[in-house]
C-alpha cells in the first residue's frame, strides 16, 4: 500500500461508550464527508475518532510505547527467530520486523489524513460551532497531534538530529487529502512544519483550554460523556503542546526554547498557586499508582489497559530477566531506596514453573468503579520528561535535579560541568524511569549511542537507528 497515492478519505465518526467506560471511544460507522462536518458534533465525533486511531496496539496502545518500540531499545528479552529479536538486534530488513516497521508507518499516516480531513473542513464550516471554545478546542487540538505524529515518524526514520543531512528518509509532511502524491521534504523544511503546527495549536488553545484556569482534578467530570472539555489530559491540552515544543526543540537542537516551553510545564500553577502537575512519590505506589498519574501531561485512556496488562506483563511475554539480578542490580545499583527498584518491578513464577521480572506500571484493577480512581492511562508525556529536558537544556538547574532524585528516593548528586557527563547521567535516570513508554529508542538516537551505553543489547546488535521507509515508499 503506497501512502503517497492513496486517500484516506472517510473519518471515523464515535460514539461515545457507557457510563462504565466514562472515557472510552468506539468505533461506530463510517460517513462521507459532507455528512460528517455539517455539525459541531461531526467535528468532535471525527477527532474522538483519531484518538481511537492511535490506541490502536500497532501505535501507542502498545507498539509505540511498551512493546515494539522497547524491543527497539534492547529493553525486553526475546526468543529467537522473531519479529521482536530482529527489531532488538536493528536487522530492520528481516521479514517479519518489516511488517512491523511498515504497519506502523501506513496507521500514523491513516491518523494523519483524518486529521487533515478535519483541518481542511473546519474553516469552512466554522459556522456550525456553537458552544463557546469548542472551534478553538478542535483544531488547536488536531494541529496538535499532526504534529506529535508527525513528529514521532521523523524520530523513527528521519535522520540522526546530530546529522541532519546523513542517512535517513525523506518524508512528507502531509497537509492534505489528496490523490496527488505527497512529495518528501527536506530536515529543515519538516522542523518548520512541525514546529509551525505547534505554535499555531498553542495559540488556538492557551484562551480557551479549561486546563488552564483548573487543577487537574477539577477538570474531571462525572459525566465525561456529554461534557467535550473535561478530563484533558487524555487530549491534547495546552500543556501537552508546550511539552511537545519542549521535546521536538530539543531534537531540533534549539535548547533555549526546549528549556522555555519545559519550564512552562514545570511552573504551571493552578489558580490556586499550587502546582498543575507534580512529580510522583512513594505514596502513589503505596496506592498502586504505578503509572504516576500526577505526572501525566499527556496520556491515552484505555479501556483495556487491565486485558493488556495480563497479556503482555502479568503472562510474562513482555520480561526482562530471570532473577531480581537483571533489574534491581543492573539497572538501580542496588540502591535500596529508590521507589522504582522497591515497587515497580516484580518477579513472578509462571505456569511453567519458570520466573520472570515484570514490571507493575500497567497494573490496574479489573474493575473501575470511581472515575477519581480511574487510572488505566498509557503516558505519553510525563511531567518528569519536562525535568529531564530542561536539567540537559539549562543553566542553574541543580535544584530541578535535587528535586527529581528526591522524589524517586535516591542521593543527592552534583550535576556535571561536562556535557557528555551529563547526557550520561540523563540517559541512566531515563532508563529507570521511562521503561515500556516508548521513549529510550530515542533517546539513544538523539544522543547517537554506542552499543556499549545501551543497557541489556545483544553483543550481535549492530547499532542503526535509522529504520528504513517501507519499500513501497522508497521513489518507484
Amino acid at each position: 500500500m503506497k501512502i503517497k497515492n492513496i486517500i484516506y478519505g472517510l473519518i471515523i465518526v464515535i460514539a461515545l461508550g457507557s457510563c462504565s467506560d466514562w472515557l472510552t471511544v468506539y468505533p461506530k460507522t463510517e460517513m462521507p464527508t459532507q455528512s460528517q462536518f455539517s455539525s459541531e458534533q461531526g467535528f468532535k465525533d471525527a477527532l474522538s475518532g483519531v484518538y481511537t486511531l492511535i490506541k490502536n496496539p500497532t501505535l501507542y496502545g502498545g507498539g509505540l510505547t511498551f512493546s515494539n518500540i522497547e524491543y527497539m531499545a534492547a529493553l525486553w528479552d526475546v526468543n529467537t527467530s522473531t519479529a521482536e529479536q530482529a527489531l532488538s538486534l536493528h536487522k530492520y530488513s528481516d521479514e517479519k520486523a518489516t511488517l512491523v516497521i511498515d504497519a506502523i508507518y501506513a496507521k500514523q499516516y491513516n491518523a494523519i489524513v483524518n486529521l487533515n480531513a478535519i483541518l481542511e473542513n473546519i474553516d469552512l464550516n466554522k459556522t456550525v460551532f456553537k458552544t463557546e471554545g469548542m472551534y478553538e478546542i478542535v483544531k488547536g487540538e488536531a494541529l496538535a497531534l499532526r504534529a506529535f505524529i508527525h513528529f514521532d515518524l521523523l524520530r523513527m526514520f528521519g535522520p540522526l538530529p546530530s546529522l541532519p543531512d546523513g542517512a535517513g528518509g525523506k518524508l512528507p509532511y502531509v497537509k492534505r487529502v489528496s490523490k496527488e502524491i505527497n512529495i518528501p521534504i527536506t530536515y529543515t523544511e519538516y522542523k518548520t512544519a512541525v514546529l509551525k503546527d505547534l505554535t499555531d495549536a498553542e495559540n488556538l488553545l492557551k484562551t480557551v483550554d479549561p486546563l488552564v484556569n483548573a487543577t487537574v482534578a477539577a477538570n474531571k467530570s462525572s459525566n465525561i460523556v456529554s461534557d467535550y472539555f473535561a478530563y484533558r489530559i487524555i487530549r491534547m491540552n495546552f500543556y501537552a503542546v508546550k511539552a511537545l515544543q519542549a521535546r521536538a526543540n530539543i531534537w531540533f537542537g534549539n535548547n533555549t526554547d526546549a528549556y522555555d516551553a519545559a519550564m512552562a510545564v514545570i511552573n504551571a500553577q493552578n489558580p490556586d498557586g499550587t502546582k498543575k502537575f507534580t512529580l510522583g512519590s512513594t505514596a502513589d505506589f503505596g496506592s498502586k499508582n504505578f503509572v504516576l498519574p500526577s505526572e501525566h501531561v499527556f496520556c491515552l485512556h484505555d479501556y483495556a489497559l487491565y486485558t493488556k496488562y495480563t497479556n503482555n506483563f502479568s503472562s510474562g511475554t513482555l520480561k526482562k530477566g530471570s532473577t531480581i539480578t537483571n533489574i534491581k542490580t543492573t539497572m538501580f545499583g542496588n540502591t535500596g531506596t529508590d521507589i522504582r527498584e522497591l515497587n515497580l518491578w516484580e518477579l513472578i513464577t509462571l505456569g511453567n514453573g519458570t520466573s520472570c521480572h515484570i514490571i507493575k506500571k500497567y497494573q490496574v484493577p479489573q474493575t473501575i468503579t470511581n472515575i477519581n480512581s480511574d487510572y488505566r492511562q498509557i503516558p505519553l508525556i510525563r511531567l518528569s520528561e519536562l525535568y529531564m529536558i530542561a536539567i540537559e537544556t539549562g543553566t542553574g538547574v541543580q535544584s530541578l535535579w535535587d528535586e527529581y532524585r528526591s522524589t524517586r528516593g535516591i542521593t543527592a548528586k552534583t550535576l556535571p560541568a561536562d556535557i557528555v557527563a551529563l547526557k550520561k547521567d540523563i540517559m541512566i535516570e531515563s532508563r529507570k524511569e521511562f521503561y515500556a513508554e516508548g521513549q529510550m529508542f530515542y533517546l539513544y538516537k538523539r544522543y547517537n549511542s554506542p552499543r556499549a551505553d545501551i543497557l541489556f543489547s545483544s553483543t550481535s546488535m549492530v547499532v542503526n537507528y535509522v529504520v528504513p521507509l517501507p519499500k513501497s515508499e522508497i521513489s518507484q
